[in-house]
């Protein structure tokens, strides 16, 4: 007998493809996902590595195992609530099997049948296009780090099985719901299915608009203290948190008690074609599904957040790599009683094309001596400013202009040149008025002589400023001063990594030998900071790509859902709008409007919810040098059109095909 339920199983797929193409598509989709982002280590097997490159692609490969154990779950929720759609829209067809004598266990085993059918094809489809994805990816991952590729399909053993066993366990929990479910229900339950109704609250129009008054102050609240400042955005971090999350859901919730009466009052829209039903649909909806829609709003909040975050710091750590890395090796010395000679002897035997020493010296003033010549916008940046500004001789300063191959430049005693180690800074200082303006620095009167500021690194560094702004002095003013900081560039004939790593060993050696010598240091070499840079980078990238496109895909499939739940309980309704005269271009018409209205009302306020909360994150990291958003915001636009129109396509079609079943 079993082939006969199996047939059964077989021809219910086959026959509802329609209404299993968002489950079928949900799936496979989350397979291929999961397999992508967990196949970084099979795919370093194309790449010319070096050890440290190695490093940091398992290092990337770990962050995105630890998040596929987060990710894992929200499939598993969205996989359970696409299946429990169909099971609401097969209830009927359910009771007509236990009425021709068929016994629950019976058609859960077709139902066990149909899971497996389904999950099969879409795991073996969802893994077939992930072998393609991760093939494109591995390229990727090669472009970003420079390297060669010995090109050749590769696959990761331990991608596949972790990707078959945990979806193995999501259809197996699904199977055991899908039993319960049907054996909690009684045969006039599921016959009389279609009859339900959802249960609509009633709330007055003066409540409704209070509500929905106080929602806009949670929220304003929200945005307020969220982009008012970084320091208030940190400290109120879990109160913005409560007040956004309370005035979403009070927004969805005092909608629909007011949202008809004032489209009401535009009659030619209101009465025009079908909108009057439209409306009333969407309306309808929102009254009942608040909680969701509020609840979606706020996933995708995360997910515009996730890959626009993401983004800019993948672009901030990529960001004039190649300037802040001008030298093959820095030593950064803190604490020492090193001079230039010593570290010639100590480099003996090295083959070194060039080295400069250079040394910064703290002065006596801080940062707000030039809080009167900042721009207006940029006050507030530099409003609470301490550090003190960092002084370097311009003999110092035109060995790195020489090493640059740029001009070198000469000061009189009572001239100084204002610059900083930091891209953020220096669009903080353009177009302040800082050119004939006079600091005092040790008792000396110096008169600044520009006003386009240039960002200087003074050796190979990471991202982000160290030490801020800089003024170039003249030689004089720092003879007997004690620099805070030696630094010693270097740039090698030979191989820079064997060099820099033989080098290190002598400096350590030297620390243990005598640390009142050598006490404090720090030693960069341009091929590492490129490849953590680079590493780090990609880390945000891809759990911005990896949560961004889980969130938006969990998003869009609830809402394609609710639409399609939506209308199979209101055929009835279609049919009469037919009936009564609308034709099918009308109905159409109504179908487009209505589903583009209900997935734009959430991807509306989650899109306002996002400017502000990534302006307020950029602002928080603006240490590592996020500056404009742009780029990141249109890759970000162009994803989310691809995701949320494929859904919308999906969903228009299966509403379609839904009302001519039904006609």
């Amino acid at each position: 007998m079993k082939p006969v339920y199996l047939k059964i199983a077989v021809g219910n797929v086959k026959k509802s493809y329609r209404d299993f193409m968002i489950y079928f598509m949900t799936l496979t989709f989350s397979v291929c996902l999961f397999y992508v982002f967990n196949s970084f280590d099979a795919q370093q097997k194309i790449m010319m590595l070096s050890t440290d490159q190695e490093y940091y692609i398992n290092l990337v490969a770990t962050f995105m195992l630890i998040l596929s154990f987060f990710v894992v779950f929200v499939f598993g929720f969205l996989i359970l609530y696409a299946n429990n759609f169909l099971i609401k829209r097969r209830k009927k067809e359910f009771g007509l099997y236990m009425l021709m004598g068929m016994p629950k266990k019976k058609i859960s085993r077709i139902l066990i049948y149909e899971t497996l059918f389904i999950g099969l094809i879409s795991l073996i489809s969802g893994l077939l296009l992930g072998l393609a994805v991760s093939q494109l990816t591995a390229i990727l991952v090669a472009a970003l780090f420079k390297v060669e590729v010995n090109f050749h399909f590769v696959y990761s053993s331990l991608a596949m099985l972790m990707t078959v066993l945990c979806f193995a366990l999501i259809f197996v929990v699904i199977m055991l719901f899908n039993t319960r479910i049907l054996n909690h229900y009684k045969l006039i339950q599921l016959l009389n299915a279609e009859k339900a109704n959802e249960k609509q609250r009633l709330m007055s129009l003066p409540v409704s608009i209070v509500l929905f008054i106080v929602s806009l102050l949670f929220l304003g609240a929200a945005y307020f203290l969220a982009s008012y400042s970084t320091v208030t955005f940190v400290e109120f971090f879990g109160q913005i948190l409560i007040l956004g999350i309370i005035g979403t859901m009070l927004f969805f919730f005092s909608l629909s008690g007011f949202l008809l009466f004032f489209i009401k009052r535009s009659r030619k829209f209101y009465f025009h074609n079908l909108n009057m039903f439209v409306l009333k649909q969407i309306n309808a909806k929102i009254n009942t599904n608040f909680i969701s829609m509020g609840i979606i709003c706020l996933m995708l909040l995360l997910s515009i957040g996730a890959l626009a975050t993401g983004l800019n710091l993948n672009e901030a750590f990529s960001n004039d790599l190649t300037l802040r890395t001008p030298y093959d090796t820095s030593i950064v010395m803190y604490e020492h009683d090193l001079k230039q000679e010593d570290m010639y002897r100590l480099s003996s035997g090295l083959d070194i094309e060039s080295s400069d020493w250079v040394e910064l010296i703290r002065s006596d003033v801080d940062e707000s001596v030039i809080f009167p010549m900042l721009p207006e916008k940029s006050k507030n940046v530099f409003a609470n400013a301490t550090a003190s500004i960092v002084l370097i001789s311009v003999s110092d300063y035109n060995k790195l202009m020489h090493n640059l191959g740029q001009r070198e430049i000469h000061l009189a005693a009572d001239e100084a040149l204002i610059t900083c180690d930091m891209e953020l800074i220096q669009t903080s200082l353009q177009g302040g008025k800082y050119a004939g303006e006079t600091v005092t620095v040790f008792g000396r009167d110096l008169h600044l002589i520009n006003d386009q500021i240039d960002v200087l690194y003074p050796y190979t560094m990471s991202q982000g400023g160290n030490y801020g702004i800089f003024f170039i002095v003249n030689d004089e003013l720092t003879a007997n001063e004690v620099a805070m900081t030696s630094i010693w560039n270097i740039n090698f004939s030979g191989n820079a990594d064997e060099q820099s790593d033989e080098l290190s060993q002598r400096l350590s050696a030297l620390r243990q030998e005598n640390s009142e010598i050598l006490g404090s240091y720090q030693l960069y070499t341009r091929t590492v900071i490129m490849m953590s840079d680079t590493s780090f980078g990609m880390i945000f990238t891809f759990i911005g790509l990896y949560l961004g496109i889980v969130f938006a895909m969990a998003s869009t499939v609830i809402l394609a859902l609710q639409q399609l739940s939506d209308a199979s309980d209101n055929r009835q309704r279609y049919q009469v709008l037919s009936k009564l005269g609308a034709d099918r271009s009308q109905i159409n018409h109504a179908v487009y409007l209505q589903i583009g209205l209900y997935f734009i009302l959430p991807l509306g306020l989650a899109v306002l919810h996002s400017y502000i909360g990534i302006n307020a994150v950029c602002n928080a990291f603006s240490f590592l040098g996020i500056g404009n958003v742009t780029k990141s915001a249109l890759i970000t636009a162009a994803l989310f059109m691809l995701v949320y129109g494929l859904y919308y396509w999906i969903t228009v079609q299966g509403v379609k095909s839904i009302l001519r079943k039904a006609n």
